[in-house]
């Protein structure tokens, strides 16, 4: 069994783009300008990273504060709040509010980095296939203020809709779609509310025919991975790193037979993995009859500098020999 090694959710800014867009946000560069800036940086992400073997690139989210940032873009009747902590991390998103119903907007800056990201890859002459980032609907539920719907289910129902339409106009941008749901494993999270978003989940994913992964961030509980595996997906992934190795057993029974994508690159931690290490993780899974496997980062890496990002991919680059 093949080891493939992916990219997950947003790449983090450089200083001198962020600058870029500090200065766009106050009016001081035009539109034109700041689009070919965010070209030029997803390029520059893609180019640095291509070394190291990658099966699977996202578009980076350059222009987006952040994920959820990235999903209002493709909503109408949302505005954008202030800055809360993301979970347990020194990262902050902008809180969506929820002013009506959720409706979907054309999301043309999206589709144009998607398109952008795409280019690079082919120019590029790499065989990686690229992924469309989506916040899941049970995570964009929780992270926002709602003050438009009194029903979680029937919130994460039309969220679930409007991403699916812009999945569906832009097909052809992208080779397979990740769902991220850091919101699956936390605590205190309702066993109704769970089956609610089980109901609700098919509608995100309907007549969309690409290669689905389902990626979780953070938090990691045994009970709950049963319920996670039962939805759609090629991949199922797990914030697996090297302090949670003592849930991998748990893990490994429940993708028997299933696709899993690993985040064994702790993107909390400025510590480089061992090579060692991380063979150990993917010989467990592949014992118990996991079908592929992808090892990548464990979440945001937002989260720590880049020049570690680089050092740990040069690191699981190993895996693929």
């Amino acid at each position: 069994m093949s080891v493939s090694l992916a990219v997950t959710g947003p790449y983090p800014r450089r200083p001198n783009f962020a600058k870029v867009v500090s200065r766009f946000l106050g009016k001081k560069v035009s539109k034109q300008d700041y689009d070919r800036a965010v070209a030029k940086e997803i390029e520059y992400y893609i180019t640095t990273m291509k070394d190291y073997g990658l099966d699977y690139f996202t578009a980076g989210l350059m222009r987006f504060d952040d994920p959820v940032d990235a999903m209002v873009s493709l909503l109408k009747n949302v505005e954008k709040n202030g800055l809360v902590r993301f979970y347990d991390n020194n990262f902050y998103y902008r809180v969506p509010v929820i002013k009506g119903k959720l409706e979907p907007s054309e999301g043309e800056d999206y589709a144009k980095d998607l398109e952008t990201a795409r280019n690079v890859i082919k120019d590029l002459k790499l065989k990686a296939k690229l992924k469309l980032t989506v916040v899941g609907p049970l995570s964009f539920a929780l992270l926002s203020e709602d003050k438009h719907y009194s029903d979680l289910k029937a919130l994460m129902s039309d969220y679930a809709s409007a991403i699916n339409s812009f999945m569906k106009a832009e097909k052809n941008l992208y080779d397979a779609v990740e769902v991220i749901e850091p919101s699956f494993f936390q605590k205190g999270l309702a066993t109704k509310v769970v089956e609610a978003y089980k109901e609700v989940y098919p509608t995100l994913l309907e007549g969309i025919n690409k290669e689905v992964h389902l990626i979780s961030y953070f938090n990691l509980r045994a009970d709950r991975l049963e319920d996670f595996t039962s939805l759609k997906a090629d991949y199922y992934g797990f914030d697996l790193t090297e302090d949670r190795k003592k849930l991998a057993a748990f893990v490994y029974r429940a993708v028997k037979g299933k696709g899993v994508y690993l985040g064994l690159l702790d993107s909390r931690n400025t510590k480089v993995e061992k090579l060692t290490s991380l063979r150990r993780f993917v010989e467990g899974a592949r014992g118990v009859g996991a079908k592929e496997v992808i090892v990548g980062n464990s979440s945001l890496l937002d989260l720590i500098p880049e020049v570690i990002i680089h050092r740990k991919f040069k690191v699981a680059s190993g895996l693929k020999g």
